[in-house]
């Protein structure tokens, strides 16, 4: 969120907020990023959406409950919904249709491949010269990730994958190709395996 949050705000020139449980929190990660965001303590588990602004909306829990997005929906709201869960997907997508309204739901948009793939695009724009970008997710066992990635992960683990190196295809193992990256805040490096997406 942070990361998307700084690349809004400094390549599309837009107006962000940062929302967080705890207040604190997201003003410290918005005031890290730069002056022209503002963080704001919100539980969308108990958020009035009369509140809030039909703006566009990136949501990356699957905490946010269906009446909440078909509100901001129905009232001009544009959500971009991250999780690849069926049940919640499905959920969202009655409460929106029951609710009909002028703004716009994507479902299914996804972190990795999905929000990131907009990241590395930016990347490619600022940097032309960049031939090639690693993105690396903290899964972990379904505690940043939902139910569906994280099943996707166990059902992939053992299964061969396209890769391209050099231009030319190859099959790899997962975890074959791997990489040392410190995330911001670590105190060593860890340990990243490679997996297949679809759009690599």
């Amino acid at each position: 969120g942070r990361k998307l949050a700084g690349m809004l705000a400094r390549d599309c020139r837009l107006s962000v907020v940062i929302a967080g449980r705890d207040g604190s929190k997201a003003d410290a990660a918005a005031a890290a990023i730069g002056p022209q965001i503002r963080g704001v303590g919100l539980d969308v588990t108990y958020a009035d959406a009369e509140k809030l602004p039909p703006a566009a909306y990136v949501n990356l829990v699957e905490a946010t409950p269906p009446d909440l997005v078909a509100a901001l929906v129905s009232r001009g709201a544009r959500m971009i919904e991250s999780s690849a869960t069926p049940t919640y997907l499905k959920a969202l997508e009655y409460a929106v249709k029951e609710r009909p309204g002028p703004g716009l739901l994507a479902l299914n948009a996804g972190v990795s491949p999905g929000l990131t793939n907009v990241m590395a695009a930016a990347l490619k724009r600022r940097f032309p010269d960049t031939r090639s970008a690693d993105i690396v997710i903290e899964i972990g066992m379904g505690r940043h990730h939902g139910n569906a990635a994280t099943r996707w992960t166990f059902a992939s683990m053992g299964a061969d994958y396209p890769a391209w190196h050099e231009g030319n295809e190859t099959r790899v193992r997962p975890g074959a190709l791997s990489r040392k990256v410190r995330f911001e805040g670590d105190r060593s490096a860890r340990l990243a395996l490679g997996f297949g997406f679809s759009d690599q």
